[in-house]
């Protein structure tokens, strides 16, 4: 049965921990398949305990941690570069090196229906204590406009919003109250049945594109032609990356279809938008990603923040791109910070 141990000297919980060593746990049970964590520090307070059951449980990943625990040599780590010991063997690194110009374009706020506890502030902070240099907040453009019930049952038609549901200038406060210099506010951008994209004017931030939903009733093939549908009215609208591409069939159960990299990757290159590298509740294809990168497209990092634990959680993405051989020159491939905004095609 794999274990892993994690070793810090705690004497009092401070604010980032809890959320550093429940990434550690995300970390461990996704890409190192752990079953038990011993952790040296005494069982932590009862709310932190909590956070951590109930994200591991939204995440379905079954992890028992066992506190104060004897522990091997494994040094003491400085948040959040720390060592975990697999098995009392192999150790990893959950921190990354530093990378300059490092940005995270995809991080959402507590105004997202499926926020689990974002708070910009604090997130700002993890991502810094990260390593992360610029930070775009990205909310679901959709969801600005209408309830959860419309949004999360597909039947949210741009055309037929309801003004009384708005939620936008909520957004466009929030994000002039906490406007800084290394981080913006963009948005996720919907697209409907219609393929009419959902904005909200105002915003200087990124714009990511996104494809959540597929109409139903619709055979395979039909399904990757609505995909490509929604992906030409995204790209006609602006947008400067392409959120988790093909992450819709994945979460619909459905293969993904690779016959759709080539011509998907050359509409990117073509428009200009960046494909992005995304671990939240998906798995990037390496398949797609050499072929952007052999057309001499860019790449983009988006932690696809929606608890505080993934602001600033970026070892999959650099793990990602050691695998592909494209580590060592990430300040050619990543989507910079500086980079023009794309206007909406005439």
């Amino acid at each position: 049965m794999t274990y892993a141990e994690i070793r810090k000297d705690i004497e009092a919980w401070d604010e980032n921990t809890p959320f550093l060593l429940l990434r550690a746990f995300h970390y461990l049970a996704e890409f190192e398949r752990v079953q038990n964590v011993r952790l040296s520090s005494p069982e932590p307070p009862e709310d932190i305990r909590r956070i951590w059951k109930a994200s591991l449980d939204l995440r379905k990943r079954s992890l028992n941690i066992q506190y104060g625990s004897p522990m091997s040599d494994v040094p003491a780590f400085t948040a959040p570069d720390f060592s975990m010991r697999i098995n009392g063997k192999q150790i990893i690194e959950l921190g990354i090196p530093d990378i300059p110009d490092l940005t995270d374009f995809h991080l959402h706020t507590s105004l997202a229906y499926c926020s689990e506890n974002m708070e910009i502030a604090k997130a700002i902070e993890l991502e810094h204590l990260s390593g992360a240099k610029h930070i775009n907040f990205a909310e679901h453009s959709g969801q600005l406009y209408c309830t959860p019930e419309v949004y999360w049952s597909n039947r949210f038609v741009w055309n037929r919003r309801d003004p009384a549901d708005s939620r936008a200038q909520s957004y466009l406060s929030l994000a002039e109250k906490n406007a800084g210099p290394n981080h913006t506010f963009g948005l996720e951008l919907d697209v409907d049945r219609d393929a009419i994209v959902s904005d909200v004017p105002g915003l200087s931030g990124f714009r990511i594109g996104a494809i959540h939903f597929l109409e139903n009733n619709l055979t395979y093939e039909e399904k990757k032609q609505d995909f490509m549908r929604r992906l030409d009215a995204l790209l006609s609208s602006g947008i400067d990356i392409l959120a988790h591409p093909f992450r819709v069939f994945l979460k619909g159960g459905l293969p993904i279809p690779e016959d759709l990299f080539e011509p998907v990757a050359e509409k990117l290159v073509q428009a200009g938008v960046a494909a992005e590298i995304n671990f939240h509740t998906n798995h990037p294809q390496p398949e797609f990603v050499e072929l952007v990168l052999k057309k001499g497209g860019k790449l983009s990092f988006g932690t696809d923040s929606h608890n505080l634990c993934e602001a600033g959680y970026l070892k999959p993405h650099y793990e990602f791109c050691k695998q592909l051989g494209i580590a060592g020159k990430l300040d050619e491939v990543l989507l910079s910070a500086n980079h023009k905004h794309r206007t909406q095609d005439a």
